[in-house]
């Protein structure tokens, strides 16, 4: 018989209902199970995994805000939206976007729901994440890391220019046989473990279904992603009765009504009626081998060369982030042969090229007008390329000057959403908004 749930964080879930109505229903879905291999807390959209200790530390309002932490996870589709990405800066990126969404609701609440417990991963911290989506968030952390990475290279590598190479280790002073020496920490008087990271509860994508296809995120499209939207459309109406629905939850409610396109989804489909599949001899089909039968199986070739462009111009410089995050998917997602990022504004400003298994960082240069033509002809005449590319994926606002020429690839054009020069069809290729 499995453990009988904390009754202090029970109280918490139901006290929720009555305080902040919006996310006592949404956390009542979620069963409370104790796992003490867990760091804090966690959820997988199904279940909330809690250590006992770590929950020990908190107050009766602090668990308040966890839980509501933990599920607003579900609710955002954080979990959902991972492609591929590290888990652990993922998860750090999605608690900014998450606790700046909690602190925005608590500051106008009344009475208070919850309390905040100390050293939480905010905006108010780092300012250069307010408004910005978790993938946007994501995409600056990978940057820097980068940056960091690149910089301690350097570092060394300037260290042995001169021959002196590293420091000589400094000797440890002898033990003063006169002192005692420290008592070893007892781990066990030390109270509860403090958690790894400055983060309160993690999450971690669903488990993967029976038919999932690889390469598809888990739970996407699937049951429980859509019980969740029903769920927050479901608790938005309840806390509008009660009078208590934060207006955060009715956008996010609002945008979940609207149709939504993405881009990487139009392109996985191209790709599927592009693939180049064909009986090959060279890889046997393997179930048929121990009956003595040599069959041919079904070869899927990688797919070529992919170009994304990236339009670098004042309107659409705040739109890298997601952009950035987008070619790292198609990469990790789509396998291609590489993926050639074209930066540029009136002129070819950087070509970055990515090939699977790479950490995409685009290095945004430009900011002045926008021009579509030196991107094509930059494509026509790149002598290292035998073959066209498989398509060009554009991300631009529309709002510049177009080849007279319709290019011989596809070509895709990936229009921020709001953009007032969207409704403005260009002359080819295919158009889909992107948020």
């Amino acid at each position: 018989m499995p453990p009988l749930p904390d009754p202090r964080l029970e109280r918490a879930r139901y006290g929720l209902l009555l305080d902040a109505p919006f996310f006592g229903s949404l956390i009542v879905r979620l069963p409370l199970v104790r796992d003490d291999s867990r760091g804090t807390f966690c959820t997988d959209g199904q279940v909330i995994r809690y250590n006992r200790d770590y929950a020990d530390t908190l107050g009766d309002e602090e668990l308040k805000y966890v839980l509501c932490h933990e599920v607003m996870h579900c609710t955002l589709g954080h979990l959902w939206r991972t492609a591929g990405r590290d888990m652990t800066t993922w998860n750090k990126a999605c608690d900014y976007v998450v606790n700046q969404m909690l602190d925005d609701y608590a500051a106008t609440a009344k009475p208070l729901p919850w309390m905040r417990p100390p050293n939480l991963l905010d905006v108010a911290s780092e300012p250069r994440f307010r408004g910005l989506s978790a993938e946007e968030i994501y995409a600056l952390m990978q940057q820097e890391k980068q940056h960091e990475e690149e910089g301690q290279k350097e570092g060394m590598s300037d260290g042995g220019k001169d021959g002196s190479g590293p420091p000589e280790p400094s000797a440890s002073p002898s033990p003063d046989p006169s002192v005692p020496p420290s008592p070893s920490p007892d781990p066990l008087a030390s109270g509860p473990p403090e958690p790894a990271a400055p983060g309160i509860g993690d999450f971690e994508p669903p488990p993967p279904e029976p038919d999932r296809q690889p390469g598809d995120e888990a739970g996407a499209d699937s049951g429980l992603e859509g019980d969740w939207q029903i769920a927050t459309a479901q608790a938005e109406q309840l806390a509008k009765m009660r009078g208590n629905c934060p207006g955060a939850a009715s956008q996010l409610v609002e945008e979940m009504k609207k149709p939504k396109v993405s881009w990487r989804e139009v392109l996985r489909e191209f790709i599927r009626q592009k693939a180049k599949n064909d009986w090959s001899f060279a890889r046997p089909n393997w179930r048929h081998l121990a009956r003595g039968f040599v069959l041919p199986s079904l070869h899927n070739e990688r797919m070529g060369r992919l170009v994304c462009a990236f339009d670098s111009s004042g309107s659409t410089r705040r739109y890298v982030g997601d952009f950035q995050a987008e070619v790292q998917a198609a990469l990790d997602e789509c396998l291609p042969q590489c993926i050639d990022v074209i930066v540029c504004d009136a002129a070819v400003q950087h070509v970055q090229r990515f090939e699977p298994g790479d950490a995409v960082s685009i290095d945004a240069k430009g900011g002045g007008g926008t021009d579509f033509r030196p991107v094509f002809e930059h494509i026509d005449d790149d002598k290292d390329e035998d073959e066209s590319p498989l398509c060009v994926v554009y991300l631009t606002d529309l709002d510049g000057s177009f080849p007279s020429v319709e290019p011989e690839y596809p070509v895709l054009w990936c229009v921020p959403e709001g953009s007032r020069y969207g409704s403005r069809p260009p002359p080819f290729g295919e158009v889909v908004a992107v948020k």
